[in-house]
């Protein structure tokens, strides 16, 4: 993510971030609707899924080796692996970032762990697309909501 930030440059840092995080929630949640559909139409699901599990994280390490970052303030190359530093001004922002992502991150993970089991028992069906599916409608309210709120923080933040 760090990296995706540099190689937007200076100005869209904000932008980039905002990307990245939508990328993330979404493909959080097509995962899960992918799984779901693909448990439900093909024979033989866990494998498939493991496979289309294996070729995207294959595509994204391929994209990320390729990166061409632009060289740091000191014109050394960095690295395509780093951690970013945050500037003492903006600490706060990103501790209240932390304080608010993380119990969303948490109510997620409760959510995805016990929805499937849930969804049976509430909708008297074994079909595995729906739990996939309110997966999916749940990512996609989070990353609705990041471009609801993404003015009104910015403004507040920045």
């Amino acid at each position: 993510m760090a990296a995706v930030t540099d190689l937007a440059g200076t100005g869209l840092e904000r932008l980039a971030a905002l990307a990245l995080s939508s990328a993330m929630v979404l493909g959080a949640g097509t995962g899960p609707l992918l799984a779901g559909v693909l448990s439900e139409a093909l024979p033989g699901p866990t494998v498939t899924i493991f496979v289309v599990e294996i070729v995207l994280l294959a595509s994204a390490l391929v994209v990320v080796v390729r990166m061409r970052l632009p060289p740091d303030r000191s014109g050394a190359a960095r690295a395509w692996v780093r951690v970013p530093a945050v500037h003492p001004a903006g600490r706060a922002a990103v501790l209240l970032g932390i304080a608010v992502f993380a119990p969303g991150i948490t109510a997620t993970s409760f959510v995805l762990s016990l929805g499937p089991s849930v969804l049976v028992e509430l909708l008297a069906t074994t079909d595995r697309t729906v739990a996939g599916a309110a997966a999916f409608v749940m990512f996609l309210a989070a990353a609705g909501v990041q471009f609801a709120v993404h003015r009104p923080v910015s403004r507040w933040c920045w």
